[in-house]
């Protein structure tokens, strides 16, 4: 089985054109509805917006929904809220080594007609090939 080890999440609705790279980040790390074994694994996070790829983030931590600090996004929820079960947002920082080869680019071919969900699980090496036309090499 192919390691599913990145993450691309759809952001269409809290996106705007001129977001700060800060509210970009606080609008895709969470709060999402994951799988909890497999964002174990997850170490990239692609925040996706109508299909286009805006930003890249190296995931540090999985945490339980709103029990990090957001800096532009109000918290209208609190963390015992039975809405929030099974949902977890991320902490990290924008992968700067990375990033330049997927900015801006489609995803369109990684979606059937139709697919909604807003979270979807993938190979970085195999998106990493596709993108920059190499192979990816992780580095300690």
């Amino acid at each position: 089985m192919v390691q599913q080890d990145a993450i691309f999440i759809k952001i269409n609705k809290r996106f705007r054109e001129n977001m700060s790279k800060e509210e970009l980040y606080d609008e895709s790390r969470g709060v999402w509805k994951v799988n909890e074994n497999k964002v174990k694994n997850v170490k990239y996070a692609f925040a996706i917006y109508k299909g286009i790829i805006k930003e890249v983030y190296y995931i540090d931590e999985w945490h339980k929904a709103y029990s990090t600090p957001y800096y532009y996004r109000t918290n209208k929820t609190f963390q015992d809220d039975p809405s929030l079960k099974g949902r977890k947002e991320f902490t990290g920082k924008v992968a700067l080594d990375i990033r330049d080869c997927f900015i801006e680019k489609s995803v369109a071919k990684y979606y059937k007609k139709g697919e909604a969900n807003p979270i979807k699980y993938m190979n970085f090496e195999e998106l990493y090939k596709d993108f920059c036309n190499e192979k990816f090499i992780y580095s300690e």
